[in-house]
């Protein structure tokens, strides 16, 4: 509907949100012939690679926007033109979570250091096909504080980590949960859809116990590419006062039922933090398991 009433996006979030969405196109499909290479290469061998797209390779403008596909799922096909595919799904399907969380976490850095170059631009396209988790460690390996300015595609929209007007996040707060536990953890939920009864239920069969639960919902639609960028905002800036508030807290456990991208977007806009420890759902679909640990840096 959006599409079809472009007048309303600019009355109701300024001419600006197009301008920004539409420079991040261009910056995706202006090279017809962009074609991704695997995951690992070099620095100069990917720099090599996007020179040899650009039709004038003697004149490529840079900083050059590089558009990133990342799959932990086997034959997974990407939604927009990249430069780099990184295939995760040996990784996933070979190994237990926890090795595989660290492992993938060194991929990431790997990819960090690989990129981190006058030729490319601190802003990149990231096309994801990964678990939660994953989704949420890529964030947190690319913040905003580092200097990075990721952008994310999510079921062939652009949600941008800046540059859009703030809107209303849409994020509610509910009655938080004791468990009567002295611990110095605590855990953070937030949902799409309600998650709480199932949370609480496995926190209850721990042996050590986090002193509180904090239950987060946001709306199951999200109506434009602004929403994320703001709910991001939002929920990272409650995560990192709550630490602030807390200074002798030495763990959150991380409970997340959202878009894959809107959990890299929280994660791009982490200040300080402690260890977060993130949770996946069994394939039974009630137990939630330990997918890993971000340790403070």
């Amino acid at each position: 509907k959006m599409k079809r009433h472009p007048q309303l996006v600019i009355q109701h979030f300024s001419s600006g949100y197009n301008e920004k969405i539409n420079t991040i196109k261009n910056s995706i499909y202006s090279i017809p012939q962009r074609s991704p290479i695997p995951w690992p290469c070099s620095q100069s061998d990917l720099e090599a690679h996007c020179r040899s797209s650009m039709r004038n390779p003697q004149k490529v403008i840079t900083p050059y926007t590089l558009s990133i596909g990342i799959s932990g799922f086997p034959q997974s096909k990407q939604l927009i033109p990249t430069d780099l595919n990184i295939d995760l799904s040996g990784l996933i399907n070979d190994k237990e979570p926890l090795q595989a969380f660290e492992e993938i976490g060194k991929v990431f850095d790997e990819l960090c250091c690989v990129i981190s170059h006058d030729f490319f631009d601190t802003q990149i396209v990231f096309d994801l096909r990964l678990r939660l988790p994953h989704a949420f460690l890529l964030g947190y390996t690319f913040r905003r504080k580092k200097g990075w300015n990721p952008v994310f595609v999510q079921d062939s929209l652009i949600w941008p980590s800046y540059g859009l007007d703030e809107v209303s996040p849409g994020l509610r707060f509910h009655a938080p949960y004791f468990t009567g536990s002295q611990s110095t953890e605590i855990a953070i939920v937030l949902g799409r859809r309600d998650i709480k009864n199932r949370v609480i239920e496995n926190i209850e069969n721990w042996e050590s116990k986090p002193r509180l639960a904090y239950f987060f919902s946001c709306d199951s639609y999200i109506r434009n590419s602004a929403v994320p960028m703001s709910l991001s905002y939002a929920f990272a800036s409650t995560i990192n006062s709550l630490i602030d508030e807390r200074e002798a807290m030495t763990k959150i456990h991380l409970f997340l039922a959202v878009p894959k991208s809107l959990a890299a977007l929280i994660a791009v806009n982490l200040n300080r933090t402690c260890p977060i420890s993130l949770y996946h759902l069994d394939k039974d679909g009630k137990t939630y398991q330990l997918s890993g640990t971000i340790e403070m840096d």
